[in-house]
């Protein structure tokens, strides 16, 4: 046999030795990794956070209630004060509306559980008015304050309230938003149809012109709406684009940020999204859960939203337009 040599058996518990030593240094070597990645991530969100807040001060948002059920519900080892804890039931609202995920409906949802509770209408921040709302605002006017907003360009509302201020959203599956927002455009005059002529673009074709409509309401500098930029987008514009004045908000947007960030900055800017969802938004639904999101909406907001909305998937042309001109007023 092999160990009867003693040279082998005394290799044997050489290799052995050396095995069990490394295997030891390595598993406190592991060890050492594994914890020192919180701390290595929170070093690298440190520095993009320094870098957005150097390149993009726009995107530090600093008045908004986190993620409704998953924020701490306990500081420095003791239950939070009721009033901090349940400060969303009195707090601003701000619906952003994310064009083709049922959107429509549950700004109209909004709106009728605002008045079934003795409040405003939401204010519409959008294509006919967000240069108009956000220069007010810039300038310090309290003339279109409301306890709530709603709008494809709603994103920035609560950086000019001076009371807690949540927002919330509704998102779709990708694709299908995408084919959705296709097929509609293919036969409307909508802002985010008008810019391109959709009959001579394939889906794909259509879903790249548009990109991620949602990651670039989230930003969207308020100071793009208004006339501060009308120089620079006299100059981006193309030569099938309308005049500067006519175009809508998301294609202003469109133009200014690709015209300011590169790839790596958009890949940046994206990390540092992602990072503060949850910090962003108190709530956020899902179109293919449209009474379940009701129900998260109820509970976050202490609002009817589950009893007036219960089951409804649509909302009629004529309903939607009398809603849009309720909020404009």
């Amino acid at each position: 046999m092999l160990f009867h040599n003693p040279k082998y058996y005394l290799l044997f518990i050489i290799v052995g030795l050396i095995s069990i030593s490394s295997y030891m240094f390595l598993e406190r070597r592991t060890d050492k990794i594994v914890s020192s990645f919180p701390k290595q991530r929170e070093k690298s969100t440190n520095r993009i956070r320094d870098e957005v807040a150097k390149l993009y001060p726009w995107l530090i948002k600093t008045n908004s209630l986190p993620n409704y059920f998953t924020r701490q519900t306990r500081q420095y080892g003791k239950p939070r004060q009721p009033d901090e804890a349940y400060s969303y039931k009195n707090c601003t609202i701000a619906f952003v509306h994310n064009q083709k995920s049922g959107g429509t409906t549950t700004k109209t949802c909004l709106s009728n559980s605002m008045e079934e509770v003795g409040e405003m209408v939401p204010r519409l921040i959008a294509n006919p008015n967000a240069g108009q709302i956000f220069g007010s605002f810039l300038n310090g006017s309290d003339k279109y304050k409301r306890t709530s907003y709603a709008g494809d360009s709603a994103f920035s509302a609560c950086d000019f309230v001076d009371r807690p201020c949540a927002y919330f959203t509704v998102i779709r599956d990708p694709l299908e938003r995408a084919i959705s927002s296709y097929n509609m455009c293919l036969g409307s005059k909508q802002p985010q149809c008008v810019m391109r002529d959709i009959s001579q673009m394939s889906l794909n074709d259509w879903a790249i012109h548009q990109g991620s409509f949602f990651f670039r309401q989230l930003l969207a500098n308020p100071e793009f709406f208004t006339d501060k930029y009308t120089g620079l987008l006299d100059k981006l514009r193309g030569p099938d684009d309308p005049p500067t004045e006519r175009i809508p908000p998301w294609w202003r947007n469109k133009l200014i940020l690709d015209h300011f960030m590169d790839d790596n900055q958009k890949e940046m800017v994206l990390e540092f999204v992602l990072a503060n969802l949850e910090s962003w938004f108190a709530v956020i639904g899902l179109t293919e859960e449209f009474d379940t999101s009701f129900c998260l909406f109820d509970r976050v907001f202490k609002l009817p939203f589950y009893t007036l909305c219960a089951g409804r998937k649509r909302t009629n042309e004529i309903t939607v337009t009398t809603e849009m001109t309720r909020m404009l007023m």
